[in-house]
């Protein structure tokens, strides 16, 4: 009995020296990610954040009550801006049954984010924006 376990341990050792953890070769992604309403941002919520100088984006983004299409850039590292077309699934174009049809509410909006300054070792990265300014 003594025999085996020692057998057991070794081969154990063995195995789990083979299955060693590798390191990750990819590099993590750095930088900001597209929110769901267009722009830098984190699902629904926008941050300070401004994507790199000439970055230009396509976003679709579909849901239940929602379909949002997006377009943007960053004109400036200091400058984005969003063009944001909505399809509210759950309203009607017009109060009017004859009037709307088939047909759900539409919005339009226009956003801009203007980073004030940037992002520093004790300092966060803070930036004035204003959604939906051309809203319908």
């Amino acid at each position: 009995m003594k025999k085996n376990s020692y057998l057991l341990s070794c081969l154990a050792i063995a195995v789990s020296s083979a299955c060693h953890a590798e390191v990750l070769t990819y590099p993590d992604p750095q930088g900001s990610s597209q929110s769901d309403f267009g722009g830098t941002g984190l699902l629904q919520m926008p941050n300070a954040r401004i994507a790199p100088e000439g970055e230009f984006s396509v976003n679709y983004r579909d849901n239940d009550q929602y379909r949002f299409y997006s377009t943007s850039v960053a004109l400036f590292p200091w400058l984005e801006g969003t063009i944001r077309y909505t399809d509210v699934r759950t309203r009607k174009y017009s109060q009017w049954e004859d009037f709307s049809g088939d047909q759900s509410y539409k919005d339009k909006s226009f956003d801009f984010k203007l980073r004030l300054w940037e992002e520093g070792y004790w300092l966060p990265q803070v930036a004035f924006g204003k959604r939906d300014i051309a809203g319908t």
